[in-house]
């Protein structure tokens, strides 16, 4: 792959990059909320995200520019978080969005792998849980985690995800 990752700053062109991603028309849809915020109501969020650590964004760059981003979003303070998930140990939420321009290269798995590096490195408190889920219509998502090794598992009164602990 030519591209490198780097964690995200406060940035306006961060904030950009991850809006795009994640709210084009053919992404959004994807993702299990399709509401599409205002610009500036995703930067609030997202300023909140990254100054109260709630979550890590790694973004995915090439020669040409950023292409994508992996969120990291910790468990607890995340809305998708429930009850039952509560003996999994320092759960994280992951979720990956590349723009269209780059799909169907394999970036996806490629920026997956290089940002799960970055973050367990980071993240030093162990185990470590990564946990995601995909639309059952959006298979791309599923083999990306799949082939990444992460597990396919069916939580009860949860949903099926797919799942990675660190030791």
């Amino acid at each position: 792959m030519n591209s490198t990752t780097r964690f995200a700053q406060s940035t306006l062109k961060d904030f950009t990059i991850v809006y795009e991603c994640r709210f084009d028309d053919s992404a959004s849809k994807m993702f299990g909320d399709t509401t599409i915020p205002t610009f500036e109501t995703h930067c609030q969020w997202m300023k909140e995200q990254v100054l109260k650590k709630r979550s890590t964004f790694i973004i995915a760059c090439d020669h040409l520019g950023d292409f994508g981003f992996v969120r990291f979003a910790k468990g607890r303070h995340s809305p998708d978080y429930k009850d039952v998930l509560g003996s999994i140990p320092n759960i994280w939420f992951v979720s990956i969005a590349v723009l269209p321009s780059h799909r169907s290269r394999g970036l996806g798995y490629e920026i997956l792998k290089a940002s799960e590096e970055k973050f367990i490195t980071q993240e030093l408190e162990r185990p470590i849980t990564l946990l995601t889920w995909a639309r059952s219509d959006n298979p791309a998502s599923w083999r990306i985690f799949e082939k990444a090794n992460w597990n396919r598992n069916f939580i009860e009164g949860y949903r099926e995800v797919a799942i990675r602990t660190i030791s």
